[in-house]
């Protein structure tokens, strides 16, 4: 990992902090599609394409109530390893 990665993780972790003081642990996390953007360093509209890519984590949730559009989660250790490995 260069120093700019590293910088960029390190970056991307403090987007999220609330998620990871929240008491919740890491890898029991559910990011929804904003907090994955901030992860990931890109826009939501970004993410809303990459998020469709076949070699993108597939949501493991939707606390959305079938009347309005889906509120998808995902996994935030994937969303960090996709990152880590897609750079």
């Amino acid at each position: 990992m260069t120093t700019a990665e590293a910088t960029a993780f390190v970056e991307a972790l403090r987007e999220v902090m609330p998620d990871i003081i929240s008491g919740v642990p890491f890898e029991y996390q559910l990011w929804d599609a904003d907090q994955c953007a901030r992860a990931l360093g890109i826009s939501r509209t970004q993410f809303d394409r990459i998020r469709t890519w076949p070699d993108f984590p597939k949501p493991q949730a939707n606390l959305g109530n079938g009347k309005e559009r889906a509120n998808l989660r995902w996994r935030a250790k994937e969303v960090m390893r996709y990152r880590n490995v897609r750079g």
